[in-house]
């Protein structure tokens, strides 16, 4: 798992399938879903951007809600979900 910084983020995600989870310390929903986003970590990399921390990176993508989940390949976003969601609807969002 990476915690990515403006200057890094397009690092971080240039290479294979990617995670990107969008989120915020003080978030509710966004550390409700920590354990789950953790639990596949070993499946797919990921990448955690703060949005408070990474301003430029969250304005860059949109991001208007934590959480927010991006799947990106090779540095393009392939998909994006925003909000807190089950287990089962997570594992269907991160398959290609």
């Amino acid at each position: 798992m990476i915690d990515a910084k403006d200057t890094t983020f397009a690092k971080d995600t240039e290479k294979g399938l990617v995670l990107v989870d969008f989120y915020a310390t003080w978030c509710g929903p966004c550390r409700m879903m920590m354990p789950i986003v953790d639990s596949y970590k070993d499946k797919i990399k990921i990448v955690r951007v703060d949005v408070d921390e990474c301003p430029e990176t969250a304005q860059q993508y949109g991001v208007m809600s934590i959480p927010t989940f991006m799947l990106m390949e090779d540095g393009k976003a392939l998909k994006q979900q925003v909000g807190a969601m089950p287990e089962k609807l997570f594992a269907e969002f991160i398959k290609k």
